[in-house]
């Protein structure tokens, strides 16, 4: 996901067909930079604060608007740990 929380702020979780879809939620929606899409057809959207990071296989995740390639497998976007 993209964060520091799953959301950004005044978006939850919604369920898409497939990462495209995730993509599409995302370029309509004010402030979304990066989307993640889930196994479980799960879309969490994310501003500009949020931070790429490595997860589980079958995870999607890319930028609002992209030249390809436009997917990442096994990223997410979420919070720095241990950041000084």
């Amino acid at each position: 996901f993209y964060g520091p929380q799953p959301n950004m702020l005044g978006q939850e979780k919604s369920v898409e067909a497939d990462a495209l879809s995730c993509q599409a939620r995302c370029s309509i929606t004010p402030s979304c930079t990066f989307f993640t899409f889930w196994p479980d057809g799960g879309c969490h959207l994310q501003d500009s604060t949020a931070l790429a990071q490595t997860t589980q296989h079958g995870v999607v995740a890319g930028a609002v608007a992209c030249i390809a390639p436009c997917f990442a497998s096994k990223v997410f976007y979420g919070p720095v740990t241990n950041m000084p």
